[in-house]
């Protein structure tokens, strides 16, 4: 649009990068240089930060933004004291979809750079320099391009001329200094309700002049932007990275039991939090209940865009909130449902700006790109339009706070069902769960929502301990889960991104006299300078004789052969259950007390605290229960819907079409999505399907192309199967 216009209040920085590189290797032109250049180098950039950044993004979205808001002034008439945050910057490429790190410039023109490290904040006091000033060797010159004072010092009578009012209030000096600016602004805005307000607010939540005037004024037609880690801070559970279906959990326990968060929706303004790119919540309170939308990306969790590639850059809460401002000046109103929908295109310019990178721009003749300009990047007045989806979930009902406390995956299959969805699976593919919350950890796709988080958590722990080398003792985690089921293959993927060497010791036939050579090996890694994943398989069996033998691996990186004590060093020591189908088989703390009072004469065997299993569970720092493909819960489809059509690629491609559409007969699939029981979970249909496999001149998979009985007997009750067959 042109045309477009918002008065900005707010506060005003400045981001400073420093840039470290490489001393050159020596030559002959070179070989007379001082010292200094001998060594590593570094040099330094000023950009406009907080309500210029704002201003900036708005005018790469076509809208024009007039500023007003605090001005330090020093004692000098040219000084000025400003907030300033540091960032160290480290080359990137981009390579096979991500950003990836470099140690040394792409080309002599033009480089790319990511922030590697945020470094903090200080106040400086910065003075007016000279043209062509950046980059500069210190931080005491304000160059070129950062504005010396606010466009407007609070001279507005009407906002007749602006199309929307926008408050960024950092927590820094605008809520400390500019109450009469902020009240003036805000008593305009509320006169004008056809005109949208947005604040995004940020630490120390609900405190100072924006606040105060807000909760005074209650202007309907108000925004409030809140980003998740402010509201942690605040002292609000919101879990991390674990599941969407857990962000609204702690979001509906929050507007139930949290006094801030009532007290926002009190103002009636709509409250959207801010899950870095991948996701927000808009909330809304009426007569009748609260309202709420998820927006969010089903194949992501909040941070991952950040983590899978190399450094972050500064603003993404500012780009999400000039595109909500763009996209809400376009609505005119700011209701709940247009707000949802300026949420949703927010996020995609968040998200694709996220994914960019700054750029080092060569100046004038030299070859140095070093030596030339820093550039942020400009946004997208049209970002792609990702993978987001939209729920309008159940309002929480004023009267009994009650709602819909369905999985998200059922709420959003209500009208086409989850054998439904299942069967689409099978013919379609797997692409098709992008639209909904389930759980991707490399090739493994989970859908029960127990597992997800279980999945996410444990690979959270995996990373944090890769990345901390200060940890020397291993990392000990189990799976449990029916014979089949997967628990090997699933710990792998949550590694493979991190191509850590990977060994395997099957405990069921070990004896105790082989478990030092185990840990030998496991040492052989750590002095090749390599952290393993070490998988125990079947440790609890043999009556969980050996487990004991593990407490002090576990506990202090140390075992013992004779009389010698060696240590072991890192690993990642992953406890697969033989015997047990679920942690709580394995050792279940009410059981164990159940026992003792009912004493050890009904008890056969050496008990639970004879064999240390409490000890050895306090040594654990997580676990995982893989599901059952057992026809219970209502998950089961699915879950069967995943491995069959893994296995119809792995072992049946002929029968994928050029569409990618399965050809497999529709009563075929009904008895393998619905029958009572396979025999070895996941193991059972990959051999149903290896032994009914024609090779490569299987065109169609139909009920004929079955084994025979006695084979089927051996993975699945062989008559109930084909009756299941007639009877779709």
């Amino acid at each position: 649009m042109v045309g477009r216009k918002v008065l900005l209040l707010g506060d005003t920085s400045i981001d400073c990068f420093i840039l470290h590189d490489a001393p050159k290797p020596p030559n002959k032109k070179n070989a007379e240089r001082p010292d200094w250049q001998r060594h590593r180098q570094w040099r330094s950039w000023m950009l406009p930060g907080g309500v210029h950044m704002a201003q900036s993004f708005l005018d790469d979205l076509g809208i024009e933004a007039d500023i007003c808001g605090p001005t330090r002034i020093s004692t000098g008439k040219k000084a000025v004291t400003r907030l300033a945050s540091l960032a160290t910057l480290r080359y990137v490429e981009s390579k096979d979809g991500r950003i990836v790190k470099t140690d040394e410039p792409i080309g002599p023109r033009q480089n790319k750079v990511r922030i590697a490290s945020l470094d903090g904040y200080q106040d400086i006091v910065t003075f007016a320099a000279a043209k062509g000033s950046a980059p500069n060797r210190g931080f005491g010159l304000l160059p070129e391009g950062i504005p010396k004072q606010f466009e407007l010092d609070g001279k507005f009578d009407d906002l007749a001329d602006y199309d929307a009012v926008i408050i960024n209030d950092a927590g820094d000096q605008l809520r400390k200094e500019c109450a009469a600016l902020v009240k003036k602004a805000l008593s305009r805005a509320a006169k004008r309700p056809e005109k949208p307000v947005i604040i995004k607010m940020h630490q120390p939540l609900l405190s100072g002049a924006v606040w105060k005037e807000m909760d005074k004024l209650r202007p309907a037609n108000a925004v409030l932007i809140l980003g998740a880690q402010d509201l942690r801070e605040y002292g609000i559970e919101l879990n991390h990275c674990l599941s969407w279906d857990a962000v609204v959990d702690d979001i509906d326990s929050a507007i139930n039991g949290n006094p801030g968060i009532q007290s926002i929706l009190d103002t009636g303004c709509q409250l959207v939090v801010q899950f870095d790119v991948e996701g927000a919540i808009c909330i809304g309170s009426y007569k009748t209940g609260v309202r709420r939308t998820l927006i969010f990306d089903p194949t992501l969790h909040e941070g991952a865009v950040e983590q899978r590639n190399e450094g972050t850059l500064i603003g993404k809460m500012n780009c999400f909130l000039a595109h909500m401002t763009s996209a809400l000046i376009a609505e005119k109103v700011s209701g709940h449902e247009q707000v949802a929908n300026a949420c949703l295109n927010a996020l995609r310019g968040a998200r694709s700006y996220a994914e960019k990178t700054m750029t080092l721009k060569m100046a004038g003749k030299s070859k140095d790109a070093t030596a030339g300009e820093l550039k942020g990047p400009k946004l997208e007045r049209q970002p792609k339009k990702g993978n987001y989806r939209s729920i309008v979930l159940e309002p929480l009902l004023k009267e009994s706070r009650c709602y819909d406390k369905r999985a998200l995956i059922h709420q959003m299959t209500a009208e086409l069902g989850i054998p439904q969805l299942a069967k689409r699976v099978v013919l379609e593919g797997k692409k098709i769960l992008d639209r909904y919350p389930v759980g991707r950890f490399g090739d493994l796709i989970v859908v029960d929502r127990s597992e997800v988080e279980a999945y996410r958590a444990i690979s959270r722990l995996i990373s944090q301990y890769l990345d901390n080398a200060k940890d020397t003792k291993p990392l000990s985690i189990a799976v449990f889960g029916a014979p089949g089921s997967g628990k090997s293959f699933g710990v792998k993927q949550l590694v493979d991104k991190h191509e850590v060497p990977i060994r395997e010791f099957n405990l069921s036939e070990a004896q105790q006299s082989d478990l030092p050579g185990y840990f030998h090996e496991i040492r052989d890694y750590n002095l090749a300078g390599e952290t393993p994943l070490c998988f125990f398989d079947e440790f609890d069996s043999q009556g969980k004789s050996l487990v004991a033998s593990f407490l002090a691996p576990m506990q202090d990186g140390k075992f013992r052969q004779g009389a010698r004590v060696h240590p072991i060093g890192r690993g990642i020591f992953v406890f697969a259950g033989g015997t047990s189908r679920n942690y709580a088989e394995f050792y279940s703390p009410s059981k164990h007390d159940r026992d003792n009072d009912a004493g050890s004469s009904l008890t056969s065997g050496p008990s639970d605290e004879d064999l240390k299993i409490p000890d050895f569970s306090s040594r654990l720092r997580g676990y995982i229960d893989i599901g059952t493909l057992d026809a219970a819960g209502d998950l089961y489809p699915l879950r069967r819907a995943i491995l069959l059509r893994t296995f119809i690629e792995e072992l049946m491609p002929g029968i994928i079409g050029p569409d990618g559409e399965a050809a497999i007969a529709d009563n075929l699939l009904h008895a393998f999505l619905t029958c009572e029981e396979y025999v070895h979970s996941a193991r059972s249909i990959e051999q149903i399907v290896r032994m009914s496999s024609k090779g490569k001149w299987t065109v169609r998979f139909s009920v004929s192309d079955l084994p025979e009985p006695n084979q089927l007997r051996l993975h699945t009750d062989p008559k109930r199967f084909k009756q299941l067959t007639h009877m779709h």
